[in-house]
């Protein structure tokens, strides 16, 4: 019986393929890069980056990144992109995968998981989320714990299944899992990140669906690392000169309303791209290279919701 519990890899007695299907959210959510800057250090990209933002540059790559999720919205990909705006004194708020967690209940309801962010200066974005989702019918769920928890940059659906995977190890707590996994009934697998340049789950595993996973090996404890390449069919690995130069494990992989595959990614990832592109993939490059400075690329700039 697989149950709504957080699970440590040495604990799951089940499949990937024995997990039931879930309804996948086919809305994109962006946030405006109106105040983003790196004011400080949270992560190990931002220590040689503070005060070094092209604020134009950074507006014109958001923007092209907005073209491409436009440009899906008139085909039919996804079913709407939607926009919250940047707030003052909220200069990482552009990375709006990390504030919340949005999920939906076996009977339609939809529901936000509120972060708690390890750092002060991110915690205000949280309010800006919370009227956001509100304004659009979703359930607040509060964790209520001192745990941190940083959203979908450590919860990480399996594509198409009512499971996810919660990394921890630097920004979210192990502990917060088995308070989110009977939130949302949902079973957890738990990833240790061992390697400060992958701090979110995000920057380094990226499951395509149940039989296909892309990661960075060396960013996982030795545990996690060999849950993840019995339980998957094919671990396609990644050097850490892509995955950590060109955040190309942060890319943005999803099938579409009508099962068309895309895949929204930092421009010259050459060694993901040429996988994604063997799987059949239509291949979306773009630059985030003022992003990347402050930790994050396409999957940290974006939010996929119901």
């Amino acid at each position: 019986m697989i149950r709504n519990k957080a699970y440590k890899p040495q604990d799951v007695d089940f499949q990937l393929g024995d997990i039931v299907s879930k309804q996948s959210p086919y809305k994109v959510l962006l946030c405006s890069p109106d105040y983003f800057e790196i004011l400080d250090v949270k992560n190990s990209y931002m220590s040689t980056n503070v005060g070094s933002t092209q604020q134009q540059l950074a507006i014109a790559q958001w923007n092209n990144l907005r073209a491409i999720y436009s440009d899906l919205e008139k085909r039919n990909i996804i079913e709407e992109l939607l926009i919250i705006n940047g707030e003052e004194g909220c200069e990482d708020m552009v990375f709006c995968a990390n504030q919340t967690f949005p999920w939906i209940s076996e009977d339609g309801t939809k529901m936000i998981v509120l972060s708690n962010m390890r750092h002060d200066s991110r915690k205000q974005e949280i309010q800006y989320f919370d009227s956001f989702f509100k304004s659009i019918q979703y359930d607040t769920i509060t964790l209520n714990s001192p745990s941190h928890f940083e959203g979908m940059g450590d919860a990480i659906p399996l594509p198409g299944k009512n499971l996810i995977f919660g990394g921890y190890g630097f920004r979210t707590d192990f502990e917060v899992y088995e308070r989110l996994a009977d939130q949302i009934q949902a079973p957890i697998i738990s990833l240790e990140l061992v390697d400060e340049s992958f701090y979110h789950l995000d920057t380094c595993f990226l499951p395509l669906d149940s039989r296909n996973v892309i990661l960075y090996p060396q960013a996982f404890s030795e545990e996690s690392y060999r849950f993840l390449e019995q339980h998957f069919e094919c671990v396609i690995t990644i050097p850490k000169s892509e995955a950590k130069n060109l955040f190309s494990i942060n890319a943005h992989c999803f099938t579409g309303m009508k099962g068309e595959k895309v895949a929204i990614i930092q421009e010259g990832a050459t060694n993901t791209i040429g996988y994604l592109n063997d799987l059949d993939y239509e291949i979306f490059e773009t630059d985030t290279s003022e992003f990347m400075k402050s930790g994050g690329s396409v999957f940290c700039m974006k939010m996929m919701l119901y």
